[in-house]
């Protein structure tokens, strides 16, 4: 089963005769998925059945590996294609949108996390070595565990994040330009943070 279920989809696949496949695909499989135009990465779920066969049709969920560039974009009704290379071994539509909104949430707010945490580090290596620099560094690693967490797929740390992030930057060691350049991007964390889409039920 898939971590993420972003959009179901009716697949109908081709058969050998009309270029095809020459063996079943299962869950796990991941062809390009192209539509308008462009190739995309997405892995695949077969709910109802342990294989599909060349011919055969079935229900699908795809998690999107890039789901920011897709919100919006993949609608019900939106018609697509697998591909392997060149030849089309499948055709379909998305019936649902599931939790593409806040997969793509997710992947835009750890986006951010991380440039804001390489903007404090590049600042404070801006800073000339000394006291001040080793005290901003040893002030932000507490957040550091938390971060970690962020980007290794624990959704649930991002509030702990936050809100560990905003007590620190209240009374920093180091109250320098490194907070105050990050400030604006700091704020813009928080309120993305804030605004969280509800998933859907998959």
């Amino acid at each position: 089963m898939l971590v993420r279920r972003d959009v179901e989809v009716e697949v109908q696949y081709l058969t050998r005769e009309a270029g095809g496949r020459q063996t079943p695909v299962r869950s796990g499989y991941r062809p390009q998925f192209h539509y308008e135009g462009r190739d995309w990465d997405a892995a695949h779920e077969y709910p109802d059945v342990t294989e599909v066969r060349p011919g055969e049709r079935a229900r699908a969920f795809l998690a999107l590996l890039s789901p920011e560039e897709h919100d919006g974009r993949l609608v019900p009704g939106t018609q697509f294609e697998f591909r392997e290379g060149a030849r089309i071994v499948a055709i379909g539509t998305v019936t649902r949108v599931l939790d593409l909104p806040n997969s793509a949430y997710i992947a835009k707010l750890r986006a951010a996390i991380e440039s804001y945490y390489r903007s404090l580090v590049d600042l404070a290596e801006s800073v000339p070595a000394g006291g001040q620099r080793v005290d901003f560094l040893k002030c932000i690693e507490p957040t550091l565990a938390i971060r970690r967490d962020v980007m290794a797929d624990n959704d649930a740390a991002i509030p702990e994040y936050v809100q560990a992030e905003r007590h620190r930057r209240a009374s920093p060691p180091f109250a320098g330009d490194v907070e105050t350049k990050t400030f604006e991007f700091f704020q813009q964390i928080e309120a993305m943070a804030a605004n969280r889409p509800g998933a859907a039920a998959g």
